[in-house]
């Protein structure tokens, strides 16, 4: 028995996988405002762009297409209701040294009523196939060829433009886009409904960093997580909820129960009203980990003070010279080392001139090479007394840190007096 599949409907979820699949660059726009809804990778990649410019307006993801004719197609379908298809349009995208061709398909979905809801947009590059006419065309033995690559070229477009004609059919049909849309974004999303913040949608990536499964859906926030009460964050998601304005939150705290044990963990969180007749009925909220950065940062931050309580204790100096400019920078023992206040401008000249003169040159000598060759140095040298009137015996060493690009750098180090250590 044979199955006719002509009738046969797609999911949303499994067209959005045709989409993110195709090799073509293909988005989907919803409002006057063009929000990119959805956008497959070869799509981000086409622009020069990040995953998280879905969910922007179209002009905030990609401000450089104002006043171009791929936004000015999107007006006018969207004020038309009517498809639209413009061939072998020149754009110069992200990596590319030279502008490139595309035919651009333009697609409104409608619903009963006749009212545009969202427009699906797809960018065909087309490139090499137009090179590949234009030279055929100036090959009189090869008009054949090219009068039957020019009639596939233009099948295949109507095939292409007849299975989104089919494939938006079965998208007009589905309900709960919203949730699909959901439950297929790459960054962790729930929808809490009502004053009580019941779970109405939940990804799976936000189900993962809470450490919950999808049981939790059409339950109370506090039921589930009732040990955020008297946290910070539960003020917030209140505060979106009674005045409607989106809240943010930037590396925030958060204490709960992940995966049936206690964690602590750092968040970038979006809190957006969601609103029905005027009236906010519940609040989208997207999140972000950042735990491993802030503790990174929280490490380094540490172990930095650690090294200056050790320098402090051991009464050394710490200086820091630009291989370039010789703009020196130093610490108060520093100054105190060399016979200069807290407020006294510094220069490399003026370090240099505290040294001995017998010393000088060698000591300028031997920087001048560890600037060059990037070598580790440790060397003695008396410098000018002030307090005594005479001279204060220094030991120094230091090594270069280069710039990203090799040609220069900075050159640190430390600087105590010998007396102390003997």
């Amino acid at each position: 028995m044979q199955t006719n599949m002509s009738h046969h409907h797609f999911s949303e979820e499994q067209l959005l996988d045709i989409f993110a699949k195709s090799k073509d660059a293909t988005a989907i726009y919803t409002g006057e405002q063009f929000y990119l809804q959805f956008a497959n990778e070869r799509f981000v990649r086409l622009f020069g762009k990040a995953p998280e410019i879905i969910g922007q307006p179209l002009l905030e993801a990609i401000p450089e297409l104002k006043d171009h004719i791929y936004s000015q197609l999107l007006q006018a379908v969207w004020r038309s209701g009517e498809a639209k298809t413009i061939e072998s349009l020149s754009m110069q995208v992200d990596g590319m040294t030279s502008p490139a061709l595309f035919d651009l398909v333009y697609f409104p979905v409608q619903d009963a009523t006749g009212r545009t809801y969202c427009i699906v947009q797809t960018s065909i590059e087309v490139t090499e196939a137009v090179d590949r006419r234009r030279q055929a065309a100036m090959r009189e033995k090869e008009t054949l060829a090219l009068n039957q690559e020019l009639r596939t070229k233009n099948t295949q477009l109507q095939e292409h433009q007849a299975q989104l004609e089919r494939t938006f059919s079965a998208v007009e049909e589905s309900r709960s886009r919203i949730r699909r849309m959901i439950d297929s974004s790459p960054v962790a999303m729930l929808i809490l409904r009502g004053s009580n913040f019941v779970f109405e949608e939940v990804n799976s990536v936000m189900l993962q960093m809470i450490g919950k499964d999808s049981t939790i859906k059409g339950k109370p926030l506090m039921d589930i997580m009732p040990e955020l009460k008297g946290q910070p964050i539960l003020d917030v998601i209140d505060r979106a909820f009674q005045s409607g304005k989106e809240q943010r939150l930037k590396e925030e705290r958060v204490r709960f129960i992940r995966d049936g044990k206690a964690f602590q963990g750092y968040y970038n969180v979006t809190y957006t009203p969601l609103w029905e007749d005027g009236i906010v009925t519940g609040i989208l909220q997207s999140a972000e980990d950042v735990t491993e950065a802030v503790r990174a940062r929280q490490q380094i931050q540490q172990a930095e003070e650690r090294l200056r309580l050790a320098v402090e204790a051991a009464q050394m100096g710490t200086f820091s010279v630009h291989t370039q400019t010789l703009t020196i920078q130093g610490s108060d023992r520093f100054r105190e080392l060399f016979g200069f206040d807290r407020q006294e401008t510094l220069s490399y000249d003026r370090c240099m001139q505290q040294i001995r003169d017998d010393f000088r040159p060698d000591v300028m000598n031997k920087l001048n090479a560890v600037m060059k060759t990037g070598e580790r140095i440790e060397i003695e040298f008396p410098v000018m007394d002030h307090s005594g009137g005479g001279t204060r015996w220094l030991r120094g060493g230091g090594t270069l840190q280069r710039d990203h690009q090799g040609s220069g750098g900075y050159f640190t180090g430390i600087v105590v007096e010998i007396e102390q250590i003997n």
